[in-house]
């Protein structure tokens, strides 16, 4: 039903990608490339988007968000959970 796709390119990466990455992983229970049982979320990583100035960035359903923090991203997927 929904992605959630991680940037871990240099910019992103620098910025704390990869904690962000970490954070979701715990709280989802599914590791990047995995799909939760019921379908509800697909969590990827890319290499880079093209939008380094906005890093870290998370793109939700192929709609990118710049400078995310391990809370919006929470807050966005537990919503989809929920």
């Amino acid at each position: 039903d929904h992605t959630c796709e991680v940037c871990l390119g240099t910019a992103c990466y620098a910025k704390g990608a990869s904690s962000l990455l970490a954070s979701i992983e715990r709280e989802t229970g599914i590791a990047a490339g995995a799909t939760t049982p019921d379908g509800t979320l697909t969590l990827k990583v890319s290499r880079c988007p093209g939008a380094c100035g906005m890093a870290p960035l998370v793109v939700y359903d192929d709609v990118a968000a710049g400078r995310q923090t391990a809370e919006d991203m929470v807050r966005r997927v537990k919503g989809w959970l929920g």
